[in-house]
């Protein structure tokens, strides 16, 4: 039994200390295509931790009783260790069928989980059907869909773990259908403790169905290579598909309206977005290779090799470098053999927005107009009340005048020869106050006259 080991390479005499156990070690080392990359472990930037795809897994982490016991051989999970721990910090399972370190799980006392149809709110249940599954998915031999085939990636401090997998989502609702179709699938997982393995996993990827052969690779197939930001934030992912159902991210760019070679993807998880990178130099929805002669019909014409691959970022994330075997990526290219690509983030432009906000104007005077409203109502005793509608508090007062037309005669002397006397009547106007009232009142007020008889 092989077994991972992490090497300290700070002092000259180089100690070894042991990792994890039941992960066989290939001369391929950790820079293999996913042919080899099984046979793998990924460390973190900073030295921190370490990941790989681990077998015999009763003997590493921690199982349900009934796991134990009935582990098939064969199977595999992704690992993962804090090394800076010391050597009693413990391997935890990245993802898996069952999450056994689960608080809910130990305070239940599950012994296993079902084999078919197992419960995503079992306790004890983790993200994924019990074992990932072995089979090729028909139509797609020779991608490794259905195992897990990737050796998990870090980010710099260890915390984030990407990996790929073509084991069922239990949240998914894929295990309801037996024979759903299978492919490689990318997610990543958050290691920080306290979180349950359903809790800690976020879908990145997720396959669109069958159909016939165009169909089929714009929607389900593989995802061939992959990259994890060191910042944890970004992953770039190489695949044929042109379809990505799963409707998380927001697309930046168009995707390619039919398959072709292999194209390089940009995920951003904190602006959720979805950058198709590889395009042609003069905008064009394709990238050009000269295809095989002899290809059948219905078969894809491009193969696995043929396009994008081993994507990687530079320490911010702004930068990312890739090999390519397009010959129209750059200007001037024109060769099909394999060429290294970097593409720069495009930032946003950044400066000051100038503009200009006049004060507020001031505040108009509001003077009231001096208006006064009066409206009578006369009383059955004869009085009379006043309504009144006055622009400010004070004092108020109000009276009624009574007008009389007055005859009166008066003498004077005659001019007749007789020296007699003569009258004429004479009219005036006489006028008198026949009732008043005072009041100090606010905005409305009403009061009565009362009534007073004229003489």
């Amino acid at each position: 039994m092989a077994a991972a080991i992490a090497v300290n390479l700070a002092t000259t005499s180089s100690s070894a200390t042991l990792v994890g156990t039941g992960l066989t070690i290939s001369a391929g080392g950790a820079f293999t295509l996913a042919a080899t990359a099984n046979t793998s472990a990924n460390a973190s930037a900073n030295g921190s931790a370490v990941a790989w795809v681990g077998q015999d897994l009763g003997s590493q982490v921690q199982l349900l009783p009934g796991e134990q016991s009935d582990e098939p051989a064969g199977i595999a999970e992704p690992l993962w260790r804090r090394i800076d721990e010391g050597p009693a910090a413990p391997i935890r399972r990245v993802t898996g069928g069952s999450d056994s370190e689960s608080a809910l799980c130990v305070a239940s006392g599950e012994q296993t989980i079902p084999e078919e149809f197992p419960s995503p709110l079992d306790p004890c249940s983790g993200p994924f059907e019990r074992y990932l599954p072995e089979p090729e998915p028909e139509g797609l031999e020779g991608s490794k869909a259905g195992h897990l085939d990737f050796v998990p990636q870090l980010s710099a401090s260890g915390e984030t773990v990407a990996f790929v997998t073509g084991a069922r989502q239990l949240a998914s609702g894929e295990l309801q259908f037996q024979g759903a179709e299978q492919t490689d699938d990318l997610y990543v997982v958050n290691m920080a403790h306290g979180l349950t393995r359903v809790q800690a996993l976020t879908r990145l990827t997720q396959i669109g169905g069958g159909g016939e052969t165009q169909e089929k690779i714009e929607r389900s197939a593989p995802i061939v290579d992959y990259a994890l930001s060191p910042d944890g934030t970004q992953v770039a992912f190489t695949t044929q598909r042109t379809q990505f159902p799963l409707g998380t991210y927001t697309y930046v760019s168009p995707v390619a309206a039919v398959p072709g070679m292999i194209e390089l993807f940009d995920l951003d998880f904190d602006n959720d977005t979805l950058t198709r990178v590889t395009h042609g130099f003069d905008g064009e929805d394709f990238r050009s290779e000269e295809l095989p002669k002899t290809e059948k019909p219905g078969e894809d014409p491009y193969k696995h090799e043929e396009g994008a691959y081993a994507p990687s970022f530079s320490e911010d994330g702004n930068t990312l470098s890739f090999a390519d075997t397009a010959n129209n990526l750059v200007y001037g290219d024109g060769n099909d053999a394999p060429d290294v690509f970097v593409v720069h983030r495009l930032q946003a432009v950044s400066g000051e927005v100038l503009q200009a906000i006049s004060s507020a104007p001031a505040n108009p005077e509001l003077t009231p107009p001096w208006k006064l409203g009066v409206t009578a109502k006369r009383l059955g005793d004869g009085d009379v009340r006043l309504y009144v509608t006055v622009p400010g508090a004070g004092r108020l007062s109000a009276s009624a005048n009574a007008s009389v037309l007055v005859r009166s005669a008066a003498r004077r002397a005659s001019r007749a020869v007789h020296g007699g006397h003569s009258s004429k009547e004479r009219m005036r106007l006489a006028t008198r106050q026949v009732a008043s009232a005072k009041s100090g009142l606010g905005d409305r007020a009403a009061f009565g006259l009362p009534r007073r008889a004229a003489s």
